[in-house]
């Protein structure tokens, strides 16, 4: 009689690792950001010989896996999942959105077969997710140097069509929409069709005042911002921070057009200057304190710097 046990170890020939998805994903839950956990839980997982779970398990482990910054392991478990469940649409989206994220040649490649058992599927049954999925292999491939891109471009076409109709309130068509447009403001025309349509779009509110703001038009760019951040409950957690930086760099440009930063010595206690400086201030603190901060460096030194210049020209301290 075989002996089942969940922990780690040496595997004998009386042995059989047992794993349960759902169990250990719940249970990993209060541990994220741990490590040396997770590192853990993956060794039991590529050791076990019988893992048990649902299509929706595996989805959700490999999650846990990828919001804790391995999204490379994160693919292995969507590809045991899809050992067992071969067509699940799901697994086999989030696979290509995982491969792509990972950046890992081998896997990106292994796209094509995942995008073609997706394309066998009727486009009724897809969910935003795989929409945004099968654009997102797309698009990539566009990138990679292929030969056939105005093809690739055709193919995006025919499923944003499927998108637009059977997603009509979402902005992820239109965000993925932009990804294939050539030329910035054939793009910056897309992205301001969603602002004004849309109640809720925040993915293509930062995009659009991104390029607003690289263009000098600040004040237009922080009205976007703030439509943005209207949105913030379905704000990706990791762009909640960029949007309150690029929130405060508007207030920066906005501030630097004005008058007033040409005669810094006239008007030391004059209280609209000070209210302008706060407003890039709080935005920074924001940025900077918000729960899951992965502001890229060059974000980080370009708000000290902006700290910096105004705490000397102004003498508001930044506190």
């Amino acid at each position: 009689m075989k002996k089942t046990i969940r922990s780690s170890g040496q595997n004998s020939q009386d042995e059989t690792l047992v794993f349960n998805v759902k169990r250990e994903e719940e249970d990993a839950i209060p541990q994220y950001g741990n490590k040396e956990y997770f590192n853990d839980l993956a060794e039991r997982f590529q050791n076990a010989n019988d893992v048990h779970g649902t299509a929706r398990d595996f989805l959700n482990f490999s999650i846990s896996f990828k919001e804790n910054d391995n999204t490379i392991f994160a693919c292995k478990v969507l590809k045991r999942g899809l050992d067992i469940y071969k067509n699940d649409i799901e697994l086999l989206a989030y696979y290509i959105n995982c491969a792509i994220d990972g950046g890992i040649r081998s896997e990106i490649e292994e796209c094509k077969n995942r995008y073609e058992d997706l394309m066998r599927n009727p486009m009724e049954s897809y969910t935003v997710g795989v929409f945004n999925s099968i654009l997102k292999y797309l698009h990539i491939k566009t990138t990679l140097g292929c030969d056939n891109r105005e093809k690739i471009k055709m193919e995006a076409e025919h499923i944003l069509n499927a998108f637009y109709r059977l997603h009509p309130n979402t902005e992820d068509s239109y965000f993925s929409d932009s990804e294939f447009i050539d030329g910035k403001e054939q793009q910056k025309l897309k992205l301001k069709a969603a602002v004004k349509k849309l109640s809720s779009c925040p993915r293509c509110a930062l995009k659009l005042a991104d390029m607003l703001c690289e263009e000098g038009d600040y004040i237009g760019a922080r009205t976007i911002v703030e439509k943005c951040l209207r949105s913030v409950q379905t704000l990706p957690k990791h762009n909640r921070a960029y949007a309150y930086y690029l929130l405060g760099i508007c207030e920066f440009g906005v501030f630097q057009n004005h008058k007033y930063f040409l005669s810094f010595i006239n008007i030391m206690n004059d209280k609209n200057k000070n209210t302008s400086i706060q407003k890039i201030y709080n935005a920074f603190k924001i940025a900077r304190n918000s729960p899951h901060n992965d502001l890229r460096n060059v974000y980080i030194k370009e708000m000290e710097r902006i700290i910096y210049t105004l705490e000397q020209q102004t003498g508001v301290p930044f506190q």
